[in-house]
């Protein structure tokens, strides 16, 4: 089964966590186990809907006063196999949802960024878990300290770090980023790319991947020939954008009926990655929000999205 439809299957599904299970194999990690099964175990995770009409064609309510991404409520029902695969880890009353996994030599690039101790998380939550344990501070699927991620906000990310042994037996450094982006409200695409992620002037690369490529987990990531002010008109108009949910409740169309999709990679200047999705008719986001995605100019997105694959 292919990504795209696998997450047809699973309903609205964090790709991340499917990208990972497909490659997380190679690294012998301690809750490999975890992201294997994390697209599986996001059926576990019960969304309190709280949004009106999601479209692609969004309302005048949502133009003002944007959308509420729901809280996630992690289900209390004992005996789910699946409830402790999911990423995730509580903190100060929050639930952060796995968004990004370093391992090796990307770990050691970017631990300069580990900050401040905050507490270990227990790896205590199971498929026997119940309401009460979900509540604990530092409750999580995975184990191992929890730290501030210098130059971001703990209200926002945070990361897990552990040393994990490899194959051979050796150490290798393994850091899990986690971040809270549910149960807040959001509108325009700044509160998301300059407030929390800090995105404009700070990407040292940018890569691109088709969406068959994408979607068959064959990788082939390109350098995107797109000059500098091209780029920062495109980070200008995506902070200008405002968020729609991508799912018609009407007719459940989705983003993922479209082909016409392409993937960018950016390596930043502090070295972590930011993955964003550009799909058909102006809409870009950010991987791991999944369907909300911020509409911007078609005459900037199409030179982009052009350049990055989208027509491929």
């Amino acid at each position: 089964m292919k990504k795209e439809e696998l997450y047809e299957t699973l309903g609205n599904i964090d790709e991340k966590f499917i990208n990972e299970a497909e490659t997380i194999h190679m690294q012998k990690r301690k809750h490999v186990w975890m992201k294997l099964a994390a697209a599986a175990a996001c059926l576990c995770i019960a969304v309190i809907s709280c949004i009106g009409v999601s479209n692609l064609y969004k309302s005048e309510n949502q133009a003002d006063a944007g959308i509420s991404i729901p809280a996630v409520e992690i289900p209390g029902t004992a005996g789910s196999a699946e409830t402790d695969m999911i990423g995730l880890v509580v903190y100060n009353g929050n639930v952060y949802t796995q968004s990004e996994s370093y391992y090796g030599s990307d770990a050691l690039a970017t631990d300069h960024l580990t900050g401040k101790y905050l507490g270990y998380a227990t790896g205590s939550i199971d498929e026997f878990s119940t309401d009460e344990n979900y509540e604990e501070e530092f409750a999580s699927t995975i184990e191992g300290k929890v730290f501030e991620v210098k130059g971001y906000d703990a209200d926002f990310r945070i990361c897990i770090r552990n040393e994990i042994e490899d194959e051979n037996g050796k150490k290798q450094l393994s850091i899990d980023y986690l971040e809270h982006l549910n149960g807040i409200k959001i509108k325009n695409g700044s509160e998301l790319f300059e407030q929390r992620l800090h995105l404009s002037n700070r990407a040292d690369a940018v890569k691109w991947q088709n969406h068959e490529d994408w979607d068959n987990a064959v990788g082939n990531l390109h350098n995107a020939q797109i000059d500098n002010k091209l780029w920062t008109e495109f980070i200008n108009q995506i902070n200008k954008g405002e968020f729609v949910d991508t799912r018609n409740s009407e007719n459940d169309k989705s983003i993922y009926d479209t082909q016409k999709q392409s993937h960018l990679v950016l390596t930043m200047d502090d070295g972590t990655v930011i993955r964003l999705r550009l799909l058909e008719g102006g809409y870009v986001g950010y991987e791991p929000l999944g369907r909300y995605v911020v509409k911007i100019p078609g005459d900037v997105f199409n030179k982009v999205f052009n350049l990055c694959g989208g027509n491929k």
